[in-house]
């Protein structure tokens, strides 16, 4: 099966530059650390990672678009 993602939200990861072009990249970078400074067990770091790669997917495929009218 495939489900086209936003264009630009496919792009996140392959095209990081490491001269902070695309600044979203810094939170995937961030996501991963954080996910190895709070699980030792490879295999718990794994399956959270699994489950937010998964939620990334959906948001980039179903939600790239949603807005929310929160208070300002």
């Amino acid at each position: 099966l495939i489900f086209p993602c936003s264009p630009k939200a496919s792009n996140l990861g392959r095209r990081y530059r490491p001269d902070g072009s695309i600044p979203q990249a810094a939170g995937l970078l961030a996501i991963s650390i954080g996910l190895s400074k709070l699980y030792c067990d490879d295999n718990t770091q794994l399956s959270v990672g699994i489950t937010l790669s998964d939620m990334l997917y959906l948001w980039a495929r179903d939600g790239f678009n949603e807005t929310h009218d929160w208070p300002r």
